[in-house]
């Protein structure tokens, strides 16, 4: 079966030769609990959002990864990643300002999940050292108090 891109101008397929990807429309996770429900849901409705088609995507509807600045969506719960919803060439007619301003929001978009990311980073690193600071300090503790019960001093 070709796998042809739903975006509305779009004429990537599917043929073996191009490196396109292919991505389902992400549906509504129900039984995940109730935040992956309304996560599932928001991202959903910015999808055919962002796609602006009238008609609903069927199981066969795929998005192609022209859309996404990476190259492919990124994950359900990475919700500040600019690709947590198509973003690219989506069909619609851009004067060359309007162009710029979207090209301009992207880049921004991008710049502020790289920060996230480095924060998320930094805060996982301070994490573990308090913890690596902790564990040697109980571990000298533990040491220093069964070389004393070998000894047979008492502290």
């Amino acid at each position: 079966m070709v796998c042809s891109c739903w975006v509305p101008g779009c004429t990537n397929r599917a043929n073996g030769t191009d490196k396109v990807g292919f991505y389902s429309i992400p549906s509504v996770r129900v039984h995940e609990g109730d935040f992956t429900k309304s996560l599932s849901e928001e991202r959903r409705r910015l999808w055919l959002a962002s796609v602006n088609r009238k008609d609903e995507p069927t199981k066969f509807s795929k998005i192609c990864s022209s859309h996404f600045i990476t190259g492919h969506p990124s994950s359900m719960y990475e919700r500040s990643n600019p690709d947590w919803a198509p973003t690219l060439k989506l069909g619609e007619m851009l004067t060359p300002t309007k162009s710029q301003k979207k090209q301009a929001e992207i880049e921004t978009k991008q710049k502020r999940f790289q920060r996230v990311m480095k924060r998320q980073e930094t805060k996982e690193k301070h994490h573990a050292a308090r913890w690596a600071f902790y564990f040697d300090k109980t571990h000298t503790a533990a040491v220093t108090l069964y070389n004393s019960i070998r000894s047979g001093t008492n502290m």
